[in-house]
């Protein structure tokens, strides 16, 4: 994706953002599946937290390096904190994920 289409999305705003206060916290996580729309997830900062997707089924792109790079069914990826997340979920992909949003710090 260039830069010029990436101006024209907007940034996904996530209410369960939270920074680290106990030891480990689950901000949020589930199921969800993409097979009746397109979607996509634009964070052109990340989040504060650790943000890990499983791909159950289907497939979805990711952008990794500056290139879109299909994640299928049975892997796992994982972004660091404020690092620039662009995910493209498709009705074609018809992909049904899994993700935990977390964060901690040690004592």
């Amino acid at each position: 994706m260039t830069n010029i289409e990436k101006m024209n999305l907007l940034e996904y705003r996530d209410l369960t953002d939270f920074p680290p206060i106990r030891y480990l916290q689950i901000n949020n996580c589930g199921m969800k599946n993409y097979f009746q729309r397109d979607y996509t997830i634009f964070r052109p900062h990340g989040r504060k937290d650790y943000y890990l997707v499983y791909a159950a089924l289907g497939w979805f792109d990711i952008e990794y390096n500056g290139e879109m790079v299909r994640v299928d069914r049975g892997t796992c990826v994982m972004f660091m904190p404020d690092v620039p997340q662009l995910i493209q979920f498709s009705a074609e992909g018809a992909p049904t994920i899994f993700y935990v949003h977390f964060t901690g710090k040690a004592y």
